[in-house]
């Protein structure tokens, strides 16, 4: 499969090296959630700026895109959660913070610092088992309550805010979701006794060749701040 895929990816350069085309690129890349909802859409302006074209992007949870990786099936991915398996070769990117998040107009976002205690007894709702963003909660903020009350488990962030604006239920979510106008304005986050940061990684499998493209891509995030 590795060879196989270089050789593909090889003629592919060659397309690219004799196209008459001024800009031309073929990168297929894989994103989480997360990255998908909140960052993706100005990654892309920024790079279709610089170079004049965009990959194809595949938006899914973080065991998905770990199993398109593994199959060849994409070239680059971007993930959320936390990856192990041996084949695939990791760079940490950038830092996430997630926080709970509660409508404005909810109870508990009149207080000045929210307990665990407290927040052993709400709902939530919460991401897809298998995503980073539950996984997270499982580890890090799980435990430290007396009891959990999951209501509702979706694979949609659209769906999640509508469900705690709706009031069926807090949330477990990217910093990043108020740094869109529309929810700013129905939501905010709630302070806690503690913070909690994630690391983003850029993922690809150990024996993949590496395409000009895929280079390109990369120094692009590296140097892409959000």
């Amino acid at each position: 499969m590795p060879k196989a895929d270089e050789i593909l990816l090889r003629s592919r350069e060659l397309g690219e090296l004799f196209s008459s085309s001024t800009a031309y690129g073929y990168l297929t890349l894989g994103v989480t959630h997360t990255i998908g909802s909140f960052m993706l859409a100005d990654m892309l302006s920024d790079f279709e700026r610089r170079y004049d074209w965009l990959p194809d992007v595949t938006v899914s949870n973080t065991k998905r895109i770990e199993a398109a990786l593994k199959d060849f099936e994409i070239d680059l991915a971007i993930v959320e959660g936390p990856v192990s398996d041996k084949e695939l070769t990791l760079t940490p990117w950038c830092e996430d913070e997630l926080i709970v998040l509660a409508p404005k107009t909810h109870p508990l976002s009149q207080c000045s610092v929210v307990t665990w205690e407290t927040l052993s007894r709400v709902r939530w709702v919460l991401r897809e088992e298998g995503s980073g963003s539950r996984v997270f909660f499982e580890t890090k903020l799980r435990p430290r309550l007396s009891e959990t009350n999951v209501v509702l488990s979706v694979n949609s962030f659209d769906a999640i805010l509508g469900a705690v604006h709706a009031g069926l239920g807090l949330t477990f979510i990217s910093s990043r979701v108020l740094t869109r106008t529309p929810w700013q304005t129905y939501f905010q986050a709630l302070p806690l006794p503690e913070r909690f940061y994630r690391q983003f990684t850029l993922v690809r499998h150990r024996a993949k060749y590496l395409s000009s493209d895929m280079v390109l891509w990369s120094n692009f995030c590296e140097t892409w701040s959000s």
